[in-house]
């Protein structure tokens, strides 16, 4: 039931997220009459350079031990995560939809807790692709969207060991490296700053697999098979400058 229960947890944050961003945008919509269906906006062919974003991750351990049917879960603390983005928007025929493309690079960590006289530390660095489908929602003053999407994501994760008096390293070590899609949801508004910056302030929910691997020792020779995932909450803000198709200005 853990894994089920955790799922519904983490879809209650992100509704909640969803839910403020688009109760801002209906009451800033018009209510006395259904607005004419608006032009294509000169942001959703924008280029985002650069995005930043930081991230809490939920992080849900399993492992399971040879000769067992089950994957049992481990209570494990939550890192942080920070990380750079860039892409391109691409608009679409429906002034109400357009596609988002980027890159992702992200880094973060967490201490485990006292190994011996010193501090473990996990390590993660990520860098990936999203591609989301944006669904737009228009206002005088802003545009707000929802989004969804896949994404693909590669993770090298490991740990330090670090003196827990001085903080100074004293051993590293590299698990590995793992692929994983990547399901993405999420909301957010824009603005324009001038007719060559515009501003995106987003919230958005990722589920994907961090670390996949197989530990082996005196007790158990054949294997501890162990895989985590992590439910990314991020608040992302997106820096938006016009295609240079467009001369440098947004039309």
């Amino acid at each position: 039931m853990k894994p089920i229960l955790s799922i519904h947890r983490q879809l209650k944050i992100a509704i909640i997220a969803t839910a403020i961003i688009t109760t801002s945008a209906v009451t800033e919509t018009q209510p006395e009459a259904e607005p004419p269906l608006p032009l294509v906006s000169p942001l959703s062919s924008a280029l985002m350079l650069p995005g930043l974003y930081v991230s809490y991750n939920v992080r849900e351990g399993y492992r399971k031990y040879d000769g067992m049917g089950e994957y049992q879960h481990i209570s494990i603390p939550n890192p942080f995560m920070f990380g750079l983005s860039a892409g391109k928007r691409f608009a679409l025929k429906n002034p109400r939809l357009r596609i988002q493309s980027a890159l992702e690079l992200g880094w973060g960590g967490v201490d485990e807790g006292e190994y011996g006289m010193d501090i473990l530390r996990s390590n993660y660095f990520t860098f990936g692709i999203q591609a989301d489908a944006h669904l737009l929602f228009h206002t005088v003053a802003r545009t707000f969207f929802l989004s969804a999407g896949p994404g693909l994501h590669a993770t090298s994760y490991g740990w330090t060991l670090k003196e827990s008096s001085s903080g100074r390293e004293v051993d590293r070590a590299a698990k590995g490296t793992t692929a994983s899609p990547s399901l993405n949801v999420g909301a957010g508004m824009e603005y324009m700053v001038s007719n060559q910056r515009a501003v995106s302030v987003g919230y958005n929910l990722r589920f994907w697999r961090t670390a996949h691997y197989t530990e082996a020792g005196a007790l158990f020779p054949m294997g501890i098979d162990y895989r985590e995932y992590f439910f990314s909450h991020s608040l992302q803000v997106q820096i938006l400058m016009p295609a240079l198709r467009h001369g440098g200005r947004f039309q």
